[in-house]
């Protein structure tokens, strides 16, 4: 036989508050996946940005096209690599600011 306990929840504990979750899980269940869509829609961006320019360096280089684009150079884009992966660390390994 079945004790009665192990169907039938005490009322007591069915009337009790949950405690509030930390800020960080709170993201994680609820924003964490638009987060890393917007990682990673800039992240390509970025990438055909950057084999867009390659292109078009190569079209300079064999005579096809006057000059290059102006602003972009490799410097560009190493710097653009640095603060975005600042930013990803700095949210990743120091996340003190969320409690």
């Amino acid at each position: 036989m079945i004790p009665l306990g192990l169907y039938s929840f005490d009322p007591q504990v069915m009337n009790e508050k949950l405690a509030d979750e930390p800020p960080l899980r709170q993201f994680v269940k609820k924003r964490l996946d638009t987060f890393m869509a917007l990682v990673v829609a800039a992240n390509i961006s970025v990438m055909v940005l950057m084999t867009q320019w390659a292109g078009r360096n190569s079209d300079v280089a064999l005579g096809l096209e006057e000059e290059a684009w102006p602003f972009f150079s490799q410097e560009f884009f190493d710097g653009l690599e640095y603060v975005s992966e600042w930013c990803l660390h700095s949210f990743f390994v120091c996340p003190s600011y969320l409690g």
